[in-house]
């Protein structure tokens, strides 16, 4: 009988607003005893070649290659897993280059809006700011930081609320059509996050399901019981929907730790092969 392996299926690199390069994040991965693992960073899959090709010198261990999608619907953010893509698809890259751009533009508006409020920032300072990876988080909360404006995330919050300046990326219903023409398993990332860490109702992941994703991120962080978990995964096994799990680890930054909640192989869906 084949053990049941640990995994983990959303870890973040410095190459979105995790602290670890891919390097360090295998020292971690293996420390942790996790066996199956993806990196999911945010619109962009900068590291995905990279952890590949240092994760076949472990047989033992099997990475799948993926990334988180950016999307909004009716003034809230939503964010996409997508899982076995082929970083080169060129499909792929328009969304994520399109996405990066947004984030580049908004933080520029937000500093301009800073400025103008009297905030001791400068656009051509921020223009030319080169944030340390190593930290985690953006290159905009970093440059605020070490401004003085930010001592704590609610500090950020605060002050992108202050400037006035809404981050909009495109709608999940056009992101997904998109992506049924690349290859890919869609999973709609941490839904208790979008109901306070509760339960999102089951209109909402019906809309989901219309829209057409593939499967749900039951096992998370976020969700504060067991109940929780079994509310997701029942409505993926009634709706013939993947089951997914993940930390949501950032490394040092943000506070989710590496393999937690722990999850293995038989209670997920999501195969591990494409």
């Amino acid at each position: 009988m084949q053990p049941d392996r640990r995994i983990d299926y959303h870890i973040h690199t410095s190459a979105s607003d995790g602290t670890w390069d891919s390097a360090v994040l295998l020292e971690k991965i293996r420390e942790a005893g996790i066996q199956v693992f993806a990196v999911t960073d945010h619109d962009t899959v900068e590291q995905v070649p990279v952890m590949g090709r240092l994760a076949a010198g472990f047989p033992d261990l099997t990475f799948i290659p993926a990334v988180e999608i950016s999307t909004n619907r009716r003034g809230r953010e939503y964010h996409i897993t997508v899982y076995h893509i082929d970083p080169a698809d060129a499909g792929l890259e328009t969304i994520l280059r399109k996405n990066r751009a947004i984030k580049i533009e908004y933080a520029g508006r937000v500093i301009e809006s800073l400025a103008a409020l009297g905030k001791d920032v400068s656009t051509d300072e921020y223009r030319d700011y080169k944030a340390d990876p190593g930290r985690g988080a953006w290159k905009l909360y970093n440059y605020l930081v070490d401004r003085g404006l930010v001592a704590e995330f609610e500090d950020y919050r605060r002050l992108q609320a202050e400037s006035g300046i809404t981050l909009v990326f495109p709608d999940p219903e056009e992101v997904l059509a998109t992506l049924k023409r690349v290859d890919g398993i869609t999973v709609l990332a941490h839904p208790a996050v979008y109901a306070g860490n509760g339960y999102l109702p089951v209109s909402g992941l019906d809309e989901w399901r219309r829209m057409g994703i593939r499967g749900i991120e039951c096992y998370s962080h976020y969700n504060a019981s067991a109940g929780q978990v079994e509310y997701y995964a029942d409505y993926c096994r009634r709706h013939d929907l993947y089951i997914s799990g993940g930390s949501d680890c950032h490394g040092e930054f943000a506070g989710r730790k590496l393999g937690y909640p722990e999850i293995f192989e038989s209670m997920v869906t999501l195969p591990i092969n494409p």
